[in-house]
């Protein structure tokens, strides 16, 4: 078994539920362009919940709501929330808004956490920001690691990774296990979670590196940001011309985005996330980045 679904097994067995069930859910639902609801901070609630895309007719047996803009509805294959499932005894409408309600707040604050969280994880010097890797989007984990101070280890989770004594800083992260005052904290789910972002991260270094060195050994154009540790995109282009890859022109030079030279699934066109727009945004911005600091 893989590193990865050791740490999920272990992980959501401390909160009751089947890891395929979760994942596979997961994956179901990024791949349909749905929304999947879970309360990512609190391993003791087991609820999650696919929406999928409304189509005309949907409202007649199924549930839907709106959020954000998207209207979607109660995939009940992909949940466990009895009372969302429509024409069913358990079925309660008002328990079901409630509940998706409860966990679309759940997975907003913890966005919003996240992306402060990063900044500020990474103004302190020695800090280490460990999260999911761009390339796999259903894992939303993500630590903050500050220098360890005196006596930390009697009130954090404490490790040493790159011959640095660090410690989890719970007000900077949301994995509830790594919390030493919180009532789901599991010391060896703690070191497996850490312990497998923390690999994600040097792999992700190494291949940033090795893609950057080949991508201007194929004559390609490479896009990073070297001035700015929190963010970790980086993408190749290479010379010529396709009609199934993302292609763009800087410069006068023209070419297309190779997704073995880089981490950014919404510049590749055989990604669920692909988003053309966002794609040519985030190039754009980091092309810029580029040449500032060359």
């Amino acid at each position: 078994m893989q590193l990865k679904n050791i740490i999920s097994v272990c992980v959501l067995a401390l909160a009751g539920v089947q890891a395929a069930d979760r994942t596979q859910s997961a994956q179901y639902c990024y791949n349909k362009k749905g929304m999947f609801l879970e309360a990512r901070s609190d391993p003791s609630d087991s609820r999650f919940a696919c929406l999928l895309p409304k189509k005309n007719g949907d409202e007649k047996t199924k549930y839907c709501v709106t959020y954000d803009g998207f209207s979607g509805c109660y995939a009940a294959n992909y949940g466990n929330i009895n009372y969302c499932k429509v024409n069913t005894k358990d079925y309660n409408g008002r328990g079901c808004a409630l509940g998706l309600g409860y966990l679309y707040d759940s997975i907003k604050a913890d966005d919003n956490k996240h992306e402060s969280s990063r900044i500020a994880c990474y103004k302190v010097n020695g800090s280490m920001f460990l999260e999911g890797t761009m390339d796999s989007p259903i894992d939303k984990r993500f630590a903050c690691l500050l220098p360890k101070k005196k006596n930390d280890e009697k009130t954090k989770y404490c490790v040493t990774y790159d011959n640095k004594s660090v410690c989890y800083a719970p007000e900077y992260g949301n994995i509830a296990y790594c919390d030493l005052k919180d009532k789901n904290y599991h010391g060896r789910g703690c070191a497996l979670g850490l312990g497998y972002l923390y690999d994600a991260l040097k792999a992700e270094d190494k291949r940033h590196a090795s893609s950057k060195t080949a991508c201007k050994n194929k004559k390609g154009i490479f896009f990073d940001n070297p001035n700015d540790r929190s963010d970790r995109r980086f993408a190749c282009l290479l010379p010529g011309n396709s009609s199934n890859k993302y292609c763009a022109t800087f410069d006068g030079k023209s070419g297309c985005y190779a997704k073995e030279y880089g981490n950014m699934p919404f510049c590749d066109m055989s990604s669920p996330e692909y988003n053309s727009r966002g794609c040519m945004l985030g190039l754009g911005y980091l092309y810029n980045m580029g040449r500032m600091y060359v």
